[in-house]
């Protein structure tokens, strides 16, 4: 018997396992979400592998943003795995063998385009505007949204004569009452809350008074 028919009686008389053994199918890995804009800063994506096919029983899951890869999780032959709120677009996970760090797959999470990114104008406010000349001090309320602008936290300064200092932390959305030391001409400005960003600032304007009570309108006291 010639050595090519031995080979394929053996190979019947086994089920033909060796010859699939022999072509190595492959390990899957994919991500879904596959693809994130590029205009977000990151996101959750879940991660599914199967190994199976190849026999690998123990797998590492390696992720690389920029010139650094690190572990992310250990799994069996089959399983899936979320991440957390930090993948970006062009991140690179691998699969790879637990046991001789041998790479089984891999890919890089795509970029879908976005135009620029619009947003509506921060808005900043203080009731009364105005405060009359002859007040020494007054207490105003500020309200302001910077939910548009991506901000999650604002910082509150006040501004009188040379002097800035701050005077409240809030939310992306809120109002806050100020002391009772609020003058005509005093600035009050609107930051991000580390104080580095200006978005937006106000003057309380000043109506003028009498002191004398000489221009009073009749029926005024």
């Amino acid at each position: 018997m010639r050595a090519s028919t031995w080979i394929v009686c053996f190979l019947l008389l086994s089920g033909c396992d060796a010859l699939d053994f022999a072509i190595g199918r492959s390990s899957s890995f994919t991500a879904q979400p596959s693809a994130l804009s590029a205009c977000g800063s990151s996101a959750v994506v879940r991660l599914s592998w199967n190994t199976r096919p190849s026999g690998q029983q123990n797998v590492a899951i390696f992720v690389r943003q920029g010139d650094e890869e690190k572990l992310f999780a250990h799994g069996g032959p089959e399983g899936s795995q979320e991440t957390g709120p930090w993948v970006g677009p062009n991140t690179v996970f691998t699969l790879r063998s637990r046991d001789d760090g041998r790479e089984l797959a891999h890919f890089t999470v795509g970029s879908e385009s976005c135009g620029p990114a619009t947003f509506d104008p921060v808005t900043f406010d203080v009731q009364p505007a105005t405060l009359s000349a002859c007040t020494p001090g007054a207490i105003v309320r500020l309200s302001w949204d910077v939910r548009n602008s991506g901000h999650q936290g604002v910082a509150l300064y006040l501004r009188q004569r040379d002097e800035e200092k701050l005077f409240a932390y809030g939310g992306p959305e809120g109002s806050q009452e100020t002391g009772p030391w609020v003058r005509p001409n005093s600035v009050l400005t609107l930051r991000s809350r580390d104080g580095s960003r200006k978005l937006a600032s106000l003057i309380v304007g000043f109506e003028r008074c009498d002191p004398t009570g000489k221009n009073r309108r009749l029926g005024e006291r």
